[in-house]
C-alpha cells in the first residue's frame, strides 16, 4: 500500500511537471518567433533599401552612359555651349 501511495505521488508529480514544461517551452518559443519576426522584418528593410540604392545607381549609370550625356560633357567641358550663350573670359 505504501509502494502504490508512492508510486501515485510519483505518478502526480509527473503529470503536473509536462503542463508547467509546455507552458515554459511555449513561453520562450514566443519569444523566439517575436525575435526572429523582427529580424525579417530589419531583412526586409535593408533589402528594400539595397534594391531602391540598387535602382539609383542603374539609372545613374544609364544615363553616364546615354549620349545625352556625353553631348552634355563634351559641351560642358570643351567650353562649347549653346547658341545664344555668353562666352566669359
Amino acid at each position: 500500500m505504501q509502494k502504490q501511495t508512492k508510486m501515485i505521488k510519483f505518478m502526480l508529480i509527473v503529470l503536473l511537471l509536462i503542463p508547467i514544461i509546455l507552458f515554459i517551452t511555449g513561453i520562450i518559443q514566443t519569444f523566439v518567433l517575436k525575435s526572429k519576426q523582427n529580424e525579417l522584418e530589419s531583412s526586409k528593410y535593408q533589402l528594400e533599401q539595397s534594391l531602391q540604392n540598387e535602382q539609383e545607381l542603374t539609372e545613374e549609370y544609364d544615363y553616364k552612359t546615354s549620349d545625352e550625356y556625353l553631348n552634355e560633357y563634351f559641351k560642358h567641358n570643351s567650353g562649347y555651349g549653346e547658341d545664344g550663350d555668353i562666352k566669359l573670359n
